[in-house]
């Protein structure tokens, strides 16, 4: 809640471990007479306007100095088409920091707006009313931020997307409904494994999941260091180099579509490599994980 002129005065308990906010000296004044805090002094995440925003993304307010706030949706909200988001807010006095936590991951492409008011800083300067929106990326399942940002490129986003909502439609590789499997996560390392053997293979001239080392997709996938209970491989060759029409060619192979949709796969990582006999043909490895 917002009082001007007022100086918040904190008090926490040793027993109880709880901060009780006191205001001392508080005056009626102007709004001219209230101090504010700059703008450079508030630092929000996800920033205005971002896009490409984790569907597992929270937002948060980090302020220079403490503030007093009661950690409640008055403070800090999330909103979707003008409704507030269902969440739950807290606040770190060590970090100074303002964190709304949405129950459920955020929505595939969808433009969200923050709304932040009441609250005053610890030497009564009034918080300044913020507000501002960002834009969520598509439908990458639980891939973390910090994986979108250090190694997926846009195609790499469409083609997860792409992959998540075929694995969402409800029809199986036979043609027949089945039940939506879970969205796939990205993996950088899986990525690293697939651009590997892609690169093998192209060399090689040939499609499979044995190395020119003699390396099996298991060994290849434990040596990266990837944790795995189940362990999926496609591996093909196209003509053009769109990572679309590789995920369509592995969806009209049965015993490669039944590896994109596996309900029990967690994540994936897909690359390629131009052959060395012409770089029309694209060899393409599709490594999927369950962890």
């Amino acid at each position: 809640m917002l009082f001007p002129s007022c100086k918040a005065v904190a008090f926490r308990c040793g027993v109880l471990g709880l901060s009780i906010f006191m205001l001392a000296g508080c005056e009626e004044a102007s709004r001219q007479d209230t101090a504010e805090l700059a703008d450079d002094e508030i630092e929000v995440s996800p920033k205005a306007q971002s896009s490409n925003v984790a569907l597992v993304s929270s937002v948060k307010v980090r302020f220079a100095s403490g503030v007093a706030v009661a950690g409640d949706s008055s403070e800090l909200k999330v909103l979707l088409d003008g409704k507030e988001v269902d969440g739950v807010v807290t606040y770190s006095e060590r970090q100074h920091q303002l964190t709304f936590q949405p129950r459920e991951a955020l929505k595939p492409d969808t433009r969200y707006t923050v709304q932040m008011a009441d609250v005053l800083a610890y030497d009564g300067a009034v918080v300044p009313a913020q507000q501002w929106a960002f834009n969520t990326t598509g439908a990458v399942g639980m891939t973390a931020q910090w994986v979108l940002d250090s190694c997926m490129s846009s195609d790499d986003i469409a083609l997860l997307a792409a992959i998540n909502n075929e694995r969402e439609s409800g029809v199986g590789c036979s043609g027949l409904p089945v039940s939506p499997a879970p969205a796939l996560s990205w993996h950088c390392d899986l990525a690293g494994v697939a651009y590997e053997h892609s690169a093998d293979l192209a060399r090689m001239g040939v499609v499979g999941d044995v190395s020119s080392s003699g390396k099996g997709v298991v060994e290849r996938v434990s040596e990266a260091g990837v944790v795995w209970r189940g362990v999926a491989e496609n591996t093909l060759v196209t003509e053009g180099e769109g990572a679309l029409v590789a995920m369509d060619a592995a969806l009209s192979n049965f015993t490669q579509c039944e590896n994109l949709l596996n309900p029990a796969l967690t994540h994936i990582g897909v690359a390629s490599a131009p052959s060395l006999a012409g770089a029309e043909h694209q060899f393409w490895v599709q490594l999927l994980v369950q962890q």
